[in-house]
């Protein structure tokens, strides 16, 4: 088991905010290139509606983290997503989004898998997941958290947190002081 802690990110902005890359695989791809297979980020919409940059072969997950965002996909659905609401879509497919907010993306290509989910926790709450092999991505976008595996590590504000295992079933506690939500991406074939 590794574990890393991912705090030193890249913000760059674009035409309607700013956008903060969490995580890139391959280490030295190039988003705008387009040389990559996993993208974990960040971005605030700081303008009304936004046209997204059509982006081919990318399976997208979108999390809203503050304020709310509209998307409407032409030609397949529309979802009006609140904090940590998400939606799955394809980077091909013409989107426009209304509304301002802060916002947290995934992006995969090729034959990478993913999987998405909130870990809600109430003060004072402790939750005990079960790891299988893969890489697991914590995101921790307002208070502190621990993560506790053999010792103890406390996920700082805004930052990500990536276990890699070579094996099956590890369990880990997470828990926190004060209510809060933590995005949870699995990727099972990292390569």
């Amino acid at each position: 088991m590794q574990i890393q802690l991912h705090n030193s990110f890249k913000t760059t902005q674009w035409s309607g905010g700013t956008t903060t890359e969490l995580f890139i695989f391959p280490a030295n791809a190039d988003f705008k290139s387009g040389g990559f297979k996993l993208r974990l980020s960040t971005a605030t919409v700081e303008i009304d509606e936004s046209v997204f940059t059509k982006l081919p072969n990318v399976n997208r997950t979108l999390v809203v983290l503050e304020g709310q965002m509209k998307l409407e996909h032409t030609n397949h659905h529309q979802k009006l997503l609140i904090p940590f609401e998400m939606d799955h879509f394809s980077g091909n497919w013409e989107t426009i989004s209304k509304g301002k907010c802060t916002d947290f993306n995934l992006m995969t290509k090729g034959d990478i898998s993913s999987k998405v989910s909130i870990i809600q926790l109430k003060a004072g709450e402790q939750k005990l997941l079960k790891l299988d092999k893969g890489d697991h991505f914590f995101y921790n976008y307002h208070q502190p958290v621990k993560l506790t595996y053999n010792e103890q590590q406390t996920i700082p504000v805004k930052s990500l947190t990536q276990i890699s295992l070579d094996s099956d079933a590890k369990e880990i506690s997470i828990s926190s002081m004060t209510n809060c939500n933590i995005i949870y991406v699995y990727i099972d074939n990292l390569n």
